[in-house]
């Protein structure tokens, strides 16, 4: 069952709070949620933990730091649906920041069955990103493929050759999104900013979930000898 985009939501605000609700249309069953978290001051300050009103779990990984910011991404199936709010919680009172979530539909129950690999880069001072220095390798074709890239400074990003923007698509975010459908064993994920800045990309290859079998669907050799012989 491939992945499909179901939602990208508005970046929240947040300061001087020791969390932050993120509101999202009632998700399916199975959809997954991935989690764009920039604080641009206080490093005082960690992301405990990502939940969610259905008591769904989530992957927090990070942080990457530079000197005026601070980045996570957290992800997690929604294997119980109808979840309308997320919640970021953080050690201490977070002075400023962002938040925001990219979700499609199309994952496997679990957390663990659903990422395949990952892996973060860094600018080296003030630059503009175009890829991935060392490509991210997928274990499998067709998986989702998904960029994070957070900056210091609010820039627009424009999506690479093969990818969609989402999170932040065409404005003046400092949380950036895009995503492949499909992608290959050897992902470069270019995209580029509008002006230099210093930044941090988090890229996903996340596997979906297999197609579910039509009722009635014969999916074994023997089951149509079974069949055959209750007559």
């Amino acid at each position: 069952m491939p992945y499909l985009p179901i939602q990208s939501t508005t970046r929240a605000f947040f300061n001087s709070v020791t969390s932050k609700d993120l509101a999202v249309a009632s998700t399916p069953t199975n959809s997954l949620a991935i989690m764009l978290i920039n604080i641009l001051t206080d490093f005082t300050n960690t992301v405990t933990s990502v939940t969610d009103d259905k008591g769904n779990t989530y992957v927090v990984v990070g942080p990457l730091d530079k000197p005026d910011t601070r980045n996570y991404v957290a992800y997690g199936v929604h294997a119980v649906g109808g979840v309308t709010t997320i919640t970021v919680n953080f050690s201490g009172s977070a002075s400023v920041g962002y938040i925001g979530a990219d979700l499609f539909s199309g994952a496997y129950s679990t957390n663990a069955a659903t990422i395949d690999v990952s892996t973060t880069e860094q600018s080296v001072g003030s630059s503009n990103y175009s890829n991935l220095t060392s490509p991210l390798v997928p274990t499998v074709n067709g998986n989702l493929i998904y960029l994070c890239l957070l900056s210091g400074d609010d820039r627009i990003m424009t999506a690479g050759t093969g990818f969609t923007g989402y999170m932040g698509d065409g404005l003046s975010y400092s949380l950036h999104g895009q995503y492949k459908l499909s992608g290959t064993t050897s992902e470069s994920c270019p995209a580029s900013l509008n002006g230099t800045t210093q930044w941090n990309v988090f890229a996903f290859s996340f596997k979906p979930a297999p197609p579910v079998p039509p009722i009635g669907k014969i999916t074994k050799p023997n089951q149509a000898i079974n069949r055959a012989s209750n007559y």
